[in-house]
């Protein structure tokens, strides 16, 4: 085992490297074109699979949930209603996990030169933002064939995407830095989110839930993105509780835990050779 240290700039760890994150932008662009060139240019199955993992996620969902248990879409077609939340978990779920692998991805780089390891989770997470714009053509087309489309909310979507990437983000920056001396950690927290999915109103509706631990539901933040998701895209309307701005507080206190993990990790790389 060789034990390599990368010290990081003297300023403290709430405070972003701005100078070297834009010295460094072009390892940045180029980093992310090799992703995308990977992935898509290099790749047609890249491509198809994008496509054809989530409605095979559907197909699978609707017929288990919505024709066997015969769940209900909360007065939605239940594919519609289903989609619109598989495909924002699945891309929250494929951001989280991209940002927790980016550094152990890019390891090869990072023990050879030094640049502000803040931008890898930034190419991962590029990465899995292309992606989502993939998913999210995908599910409108997919309800503009059913008939739901709300043209003027689809302004918001922009916004939707972003939120979806910083929750994803925050959770990825925790594990990104014990990923590369615990390989293994991404596979646990792929089954944590898994897991998660099912105690999040992603294909059933809240109403499901006994009204009593409604609240626990709504301390989620993906939660109130799901619901936002669901309103942009099929008209779903949601109350507004106070417990939406606690989300958003924890939401926030997850990304500045992620943050200091991250820049406290960063100082002592360790490479298994």
């Amino acid at each position: 085992m060789e034990e390599t240290v990368r010290q990081s700039s003297g300023s403290g760890w709430w405070i972003p490297d701005i100078k070297g994150i834009h010295r460094a932008r072009e390892v940045f662009f180029m980093l992310l074109r090799r992703q995308f060139l990977s992935r898509y240019q290099q790749s047609a199955l890249g491509v198809a699979w994008a496509v054809l993992n989530p409605l095979g996620s559907l197909l699978v969902f609707w017929i288990l949930f919505g024709q066997i248990l015969q769940v209900s879409g909360d007065g939605y077609p239940y594919a519609v209603f289903a989609f619109t939340g598989m495909i924002t978990w699945g891309i929250f779920q494929n951001s989280c996990l991209a940002t927790a692998s980016s550094l152990q991805e890019h390891i090869g780089i990072v023990s050879k030169v030094y640049f502000p390891r803040i931008i890898l989770p930034g190419v991962n997470l590029g990465r899995a933002g292309i992606d989502a714009c993939i998913s999210l053509i995908i599910l409108f087309i997919f309800n503009l064939c059913n008939g739901y489309v709300y043209w003027g909310r689809l302004i918001y979507i922009p916004f939707l995407l972003v939120v979806i990437l910083l929750c994803g983000l925050s959770v990825g920056l925790i594990f990104a830095g014990p990923s590369v001396k615990f390989r293994d950690l991404n596979v646990p927290l792929n089954y944590i989110i898994q897991l998660a999915m099912y105690i999040t109103p992603v294909i059933y509706p809240p109403t499901l839930v006994p009204s009593s631990l409604s609240w626990i539901l709504q301390l989620n933040p993906m939660y109130w993105v799901i619901a936002w998701a669901r309103w942009i895209f099929i008209g779903q309307q949601t109350e507004i509780t106070m417990l939406l701005y606690l989300s958003i507080g924890l939401t926030l206190g997850l990304l500045v835990m992620g943050w200091y993990v991250f820049a406290l990790t960063e100082r002592y790389i360790v490479d298994v050779q």
